[in-house]
């Protein structure tokens, strides 16, 4: 009997909960990279090098571009890392102005 009601318990703690549901709703578009991108890297060569992904709401940095179409004319201001999401604030029109 003990048996029967820890694995119910068990099997109600892993079922996702309504606040669950309701977050998988809340994700949104993030670029994210898929490879280290050095400074100084032209907008037109990121393509290939980014993806979408759907990130919760909490998870997204501030600024963080939601598609190639956000993607500004100009150049990374700094190094990038493979997982790193894209900000607006990573461009500059060109290195000189980024520095």
């Amino acid at each position: 009997m003990l048996a029967f009601v820890l694995v119910a318990l068990g099997t109600l703690m892993i079922l996702p909960k309504n606040d669950d549901v309701a977050n998988a709703d809340q994700r949104q578009p993030t670029l994210v990279l898929v490879a280290d991108v050095e400074s100084g890297t032209a907008t037109a060569d990121l393509t290939a090098q980014v993806e979408v992904k759907m990130l919760e709401v909490d998870a997204r940095a501030t600024g963080a571009l939601a598609s190639l179409d956000d993607l500004p004319d100009g150049v990374l201001v700094a190094d990038h890392v493979a997982g790193q999401q894209l900000l607006a604030s990573s461009f500059a029109a060109n290195v000189v102005e980024g520095l």
